[in-house]
């Protein structure tokens, strides 16, 4: 899969833009070329079914697509159904965030996990800190935390057994 796209909402939040310039960074280290739909926050269904049947119609060698919301993924999901869109055969999906309905759809959807038990013990730890510490200016390195990937079939690249398109799941 060389002509991959990715749907996202321009928030203005940190973790966005951060998907964001990974996805740029991953496309341009492998030369391939980036495509970006950003949506605005309040983009209604209707927007969202626009902006992606711009992009398949634009992009004929689309073949993987990567949406960097999991409840943005839920509708672009039903959209590629709609247009009878056959994943993976000719489209890969992966989303962030992995919404606990991704493995029941047909076929499941491959999703970029982060340690959100992680990510809530080090925040309580930042937050709570120790109230006899003595206060410094000096700037603390930023704490990285591994994401995972769930890999699913919708990344596969085997004929599909049950298209999307042909299945009831939204």
């Amino acid at each position: 899969r060389r002509h991959i796209a990715l749907v996202t909402v321009a928030s203005g939040q940190k973790r966005v833009a951060d998907r964001l310039k990974g996805y740029e960074a991953a496309m341009h280290s492998h030369s391939l070329p980036a495509t970006v739909i950003e949506l605005s926050p309040a983009a209604s269904i209707g927007e969202v079914t626009a902006a992606l049947q711009t992009l398949l119609r634009e992009n004929k060698k689309l073949d993987g697509l990567l949406f960097a919301d999991s409840s943005l993924g839920l509708t672009i999901l039903g959209i590629l159904r709609q247009h009878k869109k056959s994943i993976p055969d000719s489209l890969a999906v992966i989303g962030f965030d992995d919404n606990e309905n991704f493995q029941f759809f047909a076929p499941a959807i491959t999703a970029i996990v982060q340690p959100l038990d992680e990510i809530v013990e080090n925040i309580f730890h930042c937050i709570s800190g120790h109230p006899y510490e003595k206060a410094t200016t000096k700037r603390k390195p930023p704490i990285v935390l591994p994401t995972r990937i769930v890999a699913r079939s919708s990344t596969q690249k085997t004929k599909a057994i049950f298209p999307l398109a042909a299945t009831g799941n939204q």
